[in-house]
Order: C-alpha cells, then structure tokens, then sequence
C-alpha cells in the first residue's frame, strides 16, 4: 500500500508539472515579422516647353522676349516671316495644350496674314520657296491676323508619355506675311504678339479602378487683364488656374485670400516707381499657390508688390516671386511676410523690405524659404530682415548671401538665428 501511494503520489506530481507547462505554453505563441519599406507616393509632373528652330537646333524660348517675331526685322509688303515652332511635353503626365496669340494693334494688323502647317519640323518645307506656296501646303490653316486673342492651335494633345515615351513634341511651321496690297497708311506702324501655351491634364492614364477619364475635368489656365481692385477680385473667383495680367496700378486692395491658383504679372503695366497693386494683407491658404512676376531693376520701385501683410499658411500653400519689388509699409512690431508650417516661399530676384519700425521683412515660422536670388533691406529702425522660428528654414545661396545678406550693417539676421554654410547654400536655422 505503502508503495501505491508513493507512486500515486508520483503520478499527481507529474500531472501539476504537466499542467504548470501547458499554461505557460499558452503564452508562448509562434512569431515572424514580415517588412516592406521603401515604398514612396510621387506626385506626377505637369509641364511643358515651347521650342524654336535656331537656324541649328531647336531651343527653349519659354518665358524670354522678342525671340519670335523682333524689331530688327523689316517689314515691308509682300515680306513673309516664317518661323518653326514646337511645344514639347516635359513633365511625366498627359496634357493637352493650346496656342494662344494675345495681339496689340499698333496700325500694323489690317495689312498682315498667318498660315500654320501643323506637323511641319525644320527643313520639311525647303522645297518651299514663296508665300503661295507655303499656304497652299496641305493641311495649311490659314487667316488674317486681327487684335485681341487668337487660338491658333486648339486642343493639342501630348500623351504618349502614359506609353512610356519622353518629351513627345508637336511641331509646327508658322509663317507671317505683310500683304501686297498695303499702301503708306502701314508704314511705321507695328503690332506686338505675345504667345501664351497654357495646358491642362489630359485623360490618358487611368487611376486604380481602371479609369483613364478620372481628370477630365481639369481646365485651361484662364488669363484675365484688370486694371481695379474690383476687377483684380473678381478674377480671382475663377475655379481654374487664372493668370491676372495687371495693366495699371491697383490701390487700396483691402485683404484678400487665395485658395487656388493664381498667377499677378506685373510687366505688362507702366513700369514707374511705387507702381504695380497696394493692399493691407493676402493670405495663401488650403494648399493655394501664388506666383508674382515683375521686371524690377536695380535702385528702382518698379513692378510694386506693396502689400503689408503676406500670411502663407496651411500644408502645401506657396508663393514664388520673381524680380518684384516689395516695400511693404507695414506697422510697427509687425512681419511683412509670414511662411507657416507645410507652406514655402520661394524668392528669384527683386528687392524686399519693410518700414515699419522693430518689424521684420520675412519668417520662416514652421515654413521653409528659397532665396536663389535678391536685394534684402533692413534700413531705418526696423527689425531683422531674416528671422525663424517653430523650427523653419531659410536656404540662400552661398553667393547671394555672401554679397546681398551677410551682415554688414543693420540686423539682417534675427538674434536667435544663425546661418550655416552646407554645400553651396547657407541654411538659417534657430540657434
């Protein structure tokens, strides 16, 4: 009996033990980790770039003056310009295009005639040798060349880059011809032709449901000449991208905000001092973009972006400003122009300062600035020019920097602030 129990004993023993195990096997489940980094969303690329033939080779005559049509060619009747023209899709969607001739009549457009070859590269028509033969080519469009806007190619389409294919170009031959016809009434007459290629998204590559139609929606940029404030406003109720052409000086703005995007050209005004449009304050919001073009010169005032407040707030809201000049009068303890959190500014060329006494010209308050180009002012009693905080950044090229920023007098740079060189850019960061 003894030795029963002993083993019963035993047995009861083995059992807890067995027991005990099983339970802290319960919490020892099998485990794997299975990772897949490097992934990375990229937003495509809209853009492209009007091209002419050089006499050698086609180059880019995007945003430049006078390279189409000049004034050192001498018009005459029965004279005939011809020019090679492309547009070259450099981005990495699909897009479609138009030509667009914005026409000033200087007594010059009742004695002038067009025609365009779609499809026609440099030297595809050297067997061509006078203006009736040129017009008469097949497919030639042809018309008289009247003031105010022409489309002279609608709705051209580059998509071949959803097939893979890089920088698709649409060629054209266009050619200009004086009439014979045109008596003494012409002569030291003129007519300035500015050539504008909006484009939008075309429909070409589809979304994750299989849909190439997904941005049919999209629209042309719309280009609009004001010369109010009232005018200036109401241009910017357009839902498309709009290009506001600002023909004489705007005052008293008032405050307004952009949520869209939006394009001032200040060249096409009278290019005098403290001229171009005043108000107290713009703010770029929602991921709005505000690009500012001007033609200011050295020790001028021309092409003025007076306004008093420039707030760029929200993820993905910006404003680039090319060659404006910007003396904002601003009040005292104050900053002329704010770039908050997510949002950037970028400057490229132009004169920026502010009156306003202990204020400061510009802050990166959690937003990141560009500067490859400028002249920075902190004259009179105002604050720093530069200034960061909530951990933003100002990048300047070394160059510029070194002969436009570094401190010689004043307080370019905020006390708190300090600018490291790192590579080719000095970086304005908090100390």
């Amino acid at each position: 009996m003894k030795g029963t129990k002993s083993r019963l004993i035993v047995s009861i023993l083995l059992i807890i033990g067995c027991l005990a195990l099983t339970v802290g096997a319960s919490f020892a489940w099998f485990t794997d980790s299975i990772t897949n980094s490097g992934n990375k969303i990229q937003a495509g690329t809209l853009s492209a770039d009007l091209i002419m033939y050089d006499g050698t080779e086609y180059i880019s005559i995007a945003n430049r003056t006078g390279s189409i049509f000049n004034e050192t060619t001498v018009w005459e009747p029965g004279y005939t310009h011809v020019v090679y023209l492309g547009v070259r899709n450099t981005g990495s969607l699909a897009l479609k295009y138009n030509i667009i001739l914005n026409i000033t009549d200087g007594g010059l457009v009742g004695a002038l005639e067009y025609a365009l070859i779609d499809g026609a590269e440099a030297g595809d028509l050297s067997s061509v040798t006078s203006w009736d033969d040129f017009k008469t080519q097949s497919g030639a469009q042809t018309g008289k060349i009247t003031a105010g806007k022409m489309i002279v190619a609608p709705n051209g389409t580059l998509d071949e880059v959803a097939s893979g294919v890089q920088n698709e170009t649409d060629y054209f031959a266009v050619a200009v011809h004086m009439l014979e016809g045109s008596g003494n009434d012409y002569q030291g007459k003129s007519v300035d032709i500015d050539v504008t290629v909006p484009i939008k998204q075309a429909s070409a590559e589809e979304d994750g449901f299989g849909d190439p139609d997904y941005d049919s929606g999209a629209e042309y940029p719309v280009t609009t000449e004001v010369s109010s404030a009232a005018e200036f406003k109401a241009a910017l109720s357009s839902a498309a991208p709009v290009n506001i052409i600002v023909t004489q000086n705007i005052s008293s703005l008032g405050t307004i905000s952009i949520s869209g995007d939006v394009t001032i050209d200040l060249t096409k005004m009278p290019q005098k001092n403290d001229k171009g449009i005043n108000g107290e304050q713009i703010t770029i919001e929602n991921g709005g973009k505000l690009t500012v073009n001007g033609s200011w010169v050295l020790y001028g005032r021309v092409s003025a972006f007076a306004i008093k407040h420039v707030n760029i707030t929200g993820e993905g809201s910006s404003v680039m400003f090319n060659n404006v000049y910007f003396g904002a009068m601003s009040s005292a303890d104050k900053t002329a122009i704010t770039v908050g959190t997510g949002s950037e500014l970028v400057i490229n060329g132009g004169y920026y300062s502010t009156s306003g006494n202990n204020s400061t010209v510009i802050l990166a308050n959690g937003g990141t600035i560009e500067i490859t180009g400028g002249n920075f002012s902190n004259a009179g009693s105002q604050g720093a020019v530069f200034a960061v905080t909530d951990g933003g950044k100002i990048v300047i090229e070394k160059s510029i920097y070194e002969n436009n920023v570094k401190p010689t007098s004043g307080q370019k740079i905020a006390s708190d602030c300090i600018a490291t060189l790192e590579g080719d850019n000095y970086i304005i960061s908090q100390k």
